[in-house]
């Protein structure tokens, strides 16, 4: 699943894996 969930410095799409 995906979501906009920007805790860290990942602007991967706004998703970021952890």
């Amino acid at each position: 699943m995906r979501y906009p969930i920007v805790q860290r410095s990942l602007d991967v799409d706004g998703v970021t894996d952890r």
